[in-house]
């Protein structure tokens, strides 16, 4: 994310349908006739492949540092991976039965140093068993956790596992088996997964005990033990740790950098850039996500925020949105593809504060059509006043989950059921040491979600049927 390349040079395509644009694709890396984003200047390389040639002089020569040794050796039945770079450490396995062992589950803890669990008695928690030896810095998992849900109502998680100095990261059915692995063991790290419809994305740092931000990514199919690289080391400069990032959808991906580009996935041809409108002028586009070849993201200010949807036929919309509006606000949007769930704030006079008094969920049936949206919208119920755009609805099957993130209540998660407003929450008090606040998934039995324990990352699971009678709608 940065400044975004002027109008007067943005690519401009024709309505295309997707398969014309994925016909544009290859299996294997971007095409070198592909544009290619500087991180500069934010204006189109026109020599994207020279630069990515140029980029990979990473060797790992610094590799046999005291701060990060490089062993040069895996765990067993595990083999060095040198397709993105020799210099770096990567280790895939031989074969499945190298794998981690699967995630396994124990009941949350009813309490921390005194702190009760937050959320309803009686709720059925289950965390992840953390049996292993953890990173240096105290953690056995890392905090970039996402999760998806394919058409069976399946879920998947991609995070990373700490040992010592060095890292798992996989992508693990949450009930079954790991199914992907990389071990790392030297500067180069992947993280920041993105996970979506059976694919991955990875974003690496070339040099990340050194601290540099200097990286590429790289892509894999779950279920398939070898990755492939989808950006070169050095591909995205040392700036900051996001000044390159990733949102993945089942045919393509966004890439944000200094303007922000659709490519196809797998292949990474290049399909359009995200323009920006005069109107927009001053926003930040943000949060990126895909549901089929549908993308959705926030326009974002200290002022005020939109919901904003591309489509291939239709090009950038403004989906959810009150203008120049200072008093109103949409954003925290979510969708499963059936239903979409946003939150609205009203009422704000304090215009140097993004606090609304008013906050409420609303929600619609799955479309990209603006005036839709307007013709069938309905309230569901009230919120806490906070940061509309903070609360990161995630959907699916009939229910939201958003966090909570106010001085009051405090920290948590709120569950609303679409149909009529009932809700449930997780929240913590004051002082307590034991919060989960980020959802990842929700079926339609549980949700997911990542927090703390004593200030160490995990991941639980709350059973819906266990939450008691809920809070009806107002």
């Amino acid at each position: 994310m940065g400044q975004r390349i002027p109008r007067s040079l943005a690519v401009v395509l024709p309505a295309l349908s997707w398969l014309g644009l994925l016909q544009l694709g290859s299996c294997g890396a971007a095409s070198d006739d592909s544009p290619a984003p500087s991180d500069d200047d934010g204006v189109a390389s026109s020599d994207a492949s020279s630069d990515r040639e140029s980029s990979t002089a990473f060797d790992g020569s610094r590799d046999s540092s005291t701060d990060a040794p490089f062993l040069y050796g895996g765990p067993e039945g595990w083999i060095r991976w040198t397709d993105y770079s020799y210099g770096c450490g990567f280790f895939i396995p031989e074969a499945e039965q190298y794998l981690p062992e699967p995630i396994r589950w124990e009941p949350c803890p009813t309490s921390v140093n005194g702190d009760p669990l937050p959320g309803p008695a009686g709720q059925n928690c289950r965390s992840m068993v953390l049996d292993w030896a953890p990173s240096t810095t105290g953690d056995h998992i890392t905090l970039d956790a996402v999760a998806d849900v394919d058409e069976n109502g399946k879920v998947y998680l991609a995070f990373g596992r700490g040992t010592g100095a060095n890292y798992y990261r996989i992508v693990a059915e949450a009930d079954g088996p790991v199914r992907f692995a990389l071990y790392e063991q030297g500067r180069c790290v992947a993280s920041r997964p993105r996970l979506n419809g059976g694919h991955f994305i990875f974003r690496t740092y070339d040099d990340a005990y050194g601290g540099s931000y200097a990286g590429g990514a790289i892509q894999g199919t779950v279920g398939e033990l070898r990755p492939a690289v989808l950006r070169p080391p050095g591909y995205s400069k040392d700036g900051d740790p996001v000044s390159t990032d990733y949102a993945l959808g089942p045919n393509a991906f966004v890439e944000s950098r200094a303007a922000d580009g659709i490519y196809t996935f797998p292949g990474a041809s290049f399909v359009s850039w995200v323009v920006q409108p005069p109107e927009d002028e001053g926003l930040v586009y943000a949060e990126y996500q895909f549901r089929g070849d549908d993308l959705f993201w926030s326009a974002d200010s200290s002022a005020w925020e939109y919901v904003k949807v591309w489509t291939a036929g239709a090009g950038v919309q403004t989906l959810i949105g009150y203008g120049t509006d200072r008093t109103r606000l949409a954003g925290g949007f979510g969708t499963d593809g059936i239903d979409m769930v946003w939150e609205e704030g009203s009422g704000r006079t304090d215009f140097t504060k993004k606090i609304f008094p008013v906050v409420e969920t609303w929600t619609a049936k799955y479309t990209t059509n603006p005036e839709v949206v307007r013709a069938t919208r309905r309230r569901v119920r009230s919120e806490y006043p906070q940061i509309p755009g903070n609360m990161h609805n995630v959907v699916g099957c009939g229910y939201a989950v958003h966090s909570v993130r106010t001085t009051s209540p405090g920290l948590g998660w709120r569950l609303i059921r679409l149909s009529d407003g009932m809700a449930w929450e997780g929240i913590e008090a004051p002082g307590d040491r034991y919060v989960y606040d980020r959802p990842l998934a929700v079926t339609c039995d549980e949700i997911f979600l990542s927090g703390f324990v004593n200030g160490r990352p995990n991941i639980a699971r709350v059973r819906i049927d266990s939450l008691g009678p809920g809070t009806p709608a107002d």
